[in-house]
Parts: structure tokens; sequence; C-alpha cells
């Protein structure tokens, strides 16, 4: 009798968050398939028959960070608000930025996974345009700063903050983060 889709999207998920624990602690290479068993309690086989392979693993951990950033940062009112909840202020953010970093680094010598990081960043870049626009539109900002080269801009300063504290936590307490991003935003839409 086959278990109930229920059954397998938790077992799912729950691999998916045991995954991302040992990336945010141990880097990618602390994510082994045998490691992810052990942090859940289960077999090798408990695992493998969720994942083909560790890049799928790494990809859908990948996955998870981005849609819980998504989330925290649609629900904000302002261009800043929605910039500055992709910021590492927090340990679980932070975790998700170490996530990203393993995954750039694992990466640079994987053509697909190179392929997966293009497709995310071009639909990142296209809903942040979207949102460029949609403030536009508002007359939250100047029609002019709706454009994909604010976009690069905003998404450089992002990620900058992003990695410098994935890489050195606590480098830039989270109140000098957004302070940062305000400045930023500031005067990219003062020109």
């Amino acid at each position: 009798m086959a278990r109930p889709r229920g059954d397998h999207d938790s077992r799912r998920r729950q691999v998916v968050q045991a995954t991302c624990r040992l990336i945010a602690s141990q880097g990618v290479g602390g994510a082994t398939v045998r490691a992810v068993a052990r942090e859940l309690g289960v077999a090798t086989k408990a695992v493998t028959r969720y994942f083909r392979s560790k890049d799928e693993m790494l990809v859908l951990a990948l996955d998870h960070v981005i849609a819980e950033q998504v989330k925290l940062s649609t629900r904000a009112a302002s261009l800043v608000e929605m910039l500055s909840a992709a910021l590492p202020t927090t340990e679980r953010l932070r975790n998700g930025w170490r996530i990203w970093v393993a995954f750039l680094g694992e990466a640079v010598g994987n053509p697909a996974l190179q392929q997966q990081h293009r497709r995310r960043y071009t639909r990142l870049r296209h809903q942040m345009l979207g949102e460029l626009r949609r403030h536009a539109s508002a007359g939250a900002i100047p029609k002019a700063a709706a454009t994909p080269v604010v976009v690069e801009q905003l998404l450089a300063l992002v990620d900058g903050i992003g990695l410098r504290e994935a890489v050195n936590p606590r480098s830039i307490p989270p109140r000098r983060q957004r302070e940062m991003i305000a400045e930023g935003v500031d005067q990219l839409l003062a020109r």
C-alpha cells in the first residue's frame, strides 16, 4: 500500500530542513546524504528516496531559503524595508546567507549549479525590477529609478552585506545593515 502524498511531502521538507541546518553549520561538504540521514535519525535510504543526488539536495535547500526570503520581502511596505528584509540580521537569516554562499562556492566548478544560479538571479532581477516599477507607479520612487541598472546596484549592495555577514558574522550590526541599505537607496534614487 502506497504512503499518502502528505507523508512524502512532509518527509521531503524535513530532509530539506536538515540539509539547510548542516550546510549552515558545516558547509556543503558536511551535508552528505549520510550526514542528513544521521541528523534525521533515519537510514540513508530514507533520504535517497527523496533526492537523486547531493546537488539536488543543495538546490532544494537553496530554494527553501529563497522562498523564506521572498515571503519576508514581499510583506514590506517600502523599498528599504523590502531590501532590509533580505539582510542577515538574525541567526535564521544569517544561516540562509551561509547556505547561499555555500551554494555559490559549490557552483564555481559545477556547470549545472552555475546554470541554477543564473536562473535564480534572472528571476530575482525580474522580481526586483517589478518591485521598482510598482514603487515608481505609486510615486514612492522616481520613475527613472525603475531600471535594470538600479536593480543590479541594489542587488550588489544587498549581496555585499550578506556575503560579508555570512563569512564574518556580526561584523555589521543589524541596525547598521539597515542604515546602509537606506543610504544606498537614497543615493541611487537621488540621481
